[in-house]
């Protein structure tokens, strides 16, 4: 479910830009690119991980809010972040 705010009660779809949606799109393009070694990675919070570039780039920008003086990033629940292909 998302809100979508330009109505009064709340529109009751799945998002097309969902993690889900997202996660099964990284594992077609995965598949079309013959990247057989993040095809084996089912899990969302994993294949995450695996991606080197990406960490890096997070641990930037939360080092830069930081010292910014913005505080430490609040994250979402890793229950949130961990869920499998294979479950939905």
């Amino acid at each position: 479910m998302f809100l979508d705010w330009g109505r009064a009660t709340p529109k009751l779809d799945v998002s097309r830009v969902s993690k889900r949606n997202l996660f099964v799109l990284f594992q077609e393009l995965c598949a079309k690119m013959d990247r057989k070694d993040l095809q084996k990675l089912t899990v969302y919070s994993e294949a995450k991980e695996a991606a080197d570039t990406y960490q890096s780039a997070k641990r930037g920008f939360f080092w830069a809010v930081q010292e910014m003086g913005y505080g430490s990033w609040i994250c979402k629940p890793q229950e949130e972040k961990t869920f499998c292909l294979a479950e939905v």
